[in-house]
């Protein structure tokens, strides 16, 4: 409303000090939690603001530091999963990705490189599960299929597999409690539970 007004430059610093303020105020909450990127991301937004805003500065150099000794040991965690998978060693290699993957982020190297080991291991598991399947394994078959769908939720093939062990380890289950009730004298509740491990089958 006044554009000559004399004190305008006054409120304009005014205004970019209270701004540096809220963004000082987050930059701690952030490095409370732990969250050393976040914050430094929040301190060097403080900064833009308020160049000379003393608890910008520190948080800065601080969250800068940690955020810094995050990605060395990132990087470490990383080629050492390099190691492990060249030394064939997929397991291991998977966790120590996953473990850099944590400190770099999601769209880091050792996240992509942890996702496309996770589909490789999962094809692993889930041929391993049919062959436990086709040997009458099936709590095997369960352990390898379980991996197979954890690493990689969109193998239909490994869901349905899963999902038929599942059907077969119930009807094992309803089978021995069967049996049980059998020798109990209980053939009533035998019966029923018979009839509801035929329905599985069919």
């Amino acid at each position: 409303e006044r554009p000559g007004y004399a004190e305008i430059p006054e409120l304009r610093q005014h205004a970019y000090r209270r701004r540096a303020a809220k963004f000082v105020d987050e930059g701690e909450k952030l490095l409370d939690d732990a969250k050393a990127e976040e914050a430094l991301v929040a301190y060097s937004e403080a900064l833009r603001w308020d160049a000379e805003n003393e608890q910008a500065i520190r948080g800065y150099e601080e969250s800068k530091k940690i955020a810094d000794d995050h990605f060395a040991r990132g990087e470490e965690i990383y080629f050492e999963g390099l190691e492990q998978e060249g030394e064939g060693y997929p397991n291991r290699a998977r966790t120590s990705f996953e473990h850099a993957s944590h400190l770099h982020g999601d769209g880091s190297k050792a996240a992509k490189h942890l996702a496309a080991l996770s589909i490789e291991v999962a094809r692993v598991q889930h041929k391993v599960g049919g062959i436990h399947m086709e040997e009458g394994r099936i709590g095997a078959a369960w352990v390898a299929l379980m991996d197979a769908v954890r690493l990689d939720p969109a193998n239909e093939s490994a869901r349905t597999m899963l999902a038929e062990v599942n059907s077969r380890l119930e009807q094992i289950r309803l089978m021995n409690e069967a049996e049980m009730h059998v020798r109990g004298g209980r053939v009533d509740r035998a019966d029923s539970l018979l009839e509801r491990g035929l329905e599985l089958t069919s």
